[in-house]
């Protein structure tokens, strides 16, 4: 019953037809316990858990996996649930850990009791406590879920008690998260080798990893993200370019975009800097710009600050745009922070933005 009930919730908006290999996730058997580990995490179960991958709703409405591990020790039910975010995709926190907890108490018409701020894995997250009605039984939920930035996963851990008191492996199993720094994300490849080139098959660019950033150049343009980007193809007859962003915190972005003139097209620079400026900056509501010329990885160009909203939170946000008229390219790089100014993150990426003339 407990295991029933346990893994209705996280399947609160998931498809449960459609199971899938979890992910890179594994179970080591370690004494008495067992470990659920990736590269990135590792929870501690004192009874053997049910590993799969489950479709399920993200916060921003397009499905992805969800990788749920459950199981019962007599009267007590444990769950532990990782939903990964692509980088390309801006995930709202606050949103996000609100409709986690809602779908959850929704899916088994759950009260909620209370909630409160507390730490998951060292990460700053929510501690839900319910109760529910399943087969004539009061059942108490505790629910603690955290969104974890650097691996943009949100985390869930649930137990499930038939009484308010908690036995003592309850503790030691929320304790037992562990996040590690510096590893690949659960949708990520493997995290390349640090200083060795590795082709992106967008043209001639190539991803390096650096400790903790990486460096995107074509052996003209370089730029070094704080974060492993999403690099793709830009089709836009008669121009060809690429695109290289991704998301860190909620709505920290990085990104690096590229569109090139064939020789015999005529082409207006300064029409195509407003145009994708006008593009790049849609998504900001509510704009605030101030724009003026400036020297850009050596070339004259503009320089854009904005603030605004993005998905209900106060942004701000700079854009450096250049034409580099020798390779016909119009180049743009730009951060967003939800700070009311770029953090130093922001600073440096923008700063390491170069062009060899």
């Amino acid at each position: 019953m407990l295991r029933a009930l346990a893994i209705l919730i996280p399947l609160a908006a998931a498809t449960a037809a459609h199971a899938q290999p979890a992910l890179d996730f594994e179970v080591a058997h370690t004494g008495t316990s067992y470990v659920v580990r990736d590269d990135a995490y590792q929870v501690t179960f004192p009874i053997e858990p049910q590993v799969k991958a489950m479709q399920s709703k993200r916060a921003d409405g397009t499905m992805g996996d969800s990788v749920i591990a459950s199981g019962d020790a007599g009267d007590v039910g444990y769950t532990a649930t990782f939903t990964p975010v692509p980088r390309n995709a801006p995930y709202p926190m606050k949103a996000g850990l609100d409709a986690a907890r809602d779908g959850a108490l929704s899916a088994i018409s759950a009260k909620l009791v209370s909630e409160s701020a507390t730490k998951l894995g060292g990460r700053a997250g929510r501690r839900v406590r319910a109760t529910a009605v399943f087969e004539g039984k009061t059942m108490y939920l505790d629910i603690r879920m955290a969104w974890d930035p650097e691996h943009r996963t949100l985390v869930s851990l649930l137990v499930v008690t038939p009484t308010r008191d908690q036995p003592a492996p309850v503790a030691a199993f929320f304790n037992s998260l562990a996040v590690a720094k510096g590893t690949k994300d659960p949708l990520d490849p493997a995290l390349p080798a640090e200083g060795a080139p590795v082709k992106t098959g967008v043209g001639s660019l190539e991803l390096v990893r650096k400790k903790d950033t990486y460096l995107v150049h074509d052996g003209v343009y370089e730029i070094a993200f704080p974060l492993r980007p999403e690099i793709k193809p830009i089709e836009a007859k008669p121009l060809t370019g690429f695109s290289a962003d991704g998301y860190g915190d909620e709505v920290e972005y990085f990104a690096l975009f590229a569109m090139t003139a064939p020789a015999d097209v005529e082409y207006d620079p300064d029409k195509g800097i407003a145009g994708a400026r006008d593009g790049m900056l849609k998504v900001i509501e509510g704009q605030n710009r101030d724009e003026k010329k400036a020297t850009i990885a050596g070339l004259p160009g503009r320089r854009i600050a904005v603030t605004g909203v993005f998905r209900g939170l106060p942004v701000h946000g700079e854009a450096d745009m250049v034409w580099d008229a020798k390779h016909r390219t119009l180049l743009a790089a730009f951060a967003l922070t939800r700070q009311g100014a770029l953090t130093p993150a922001a600073r440096a990426f923008l700063a390491s933005f170069a062009i060899k003339h």
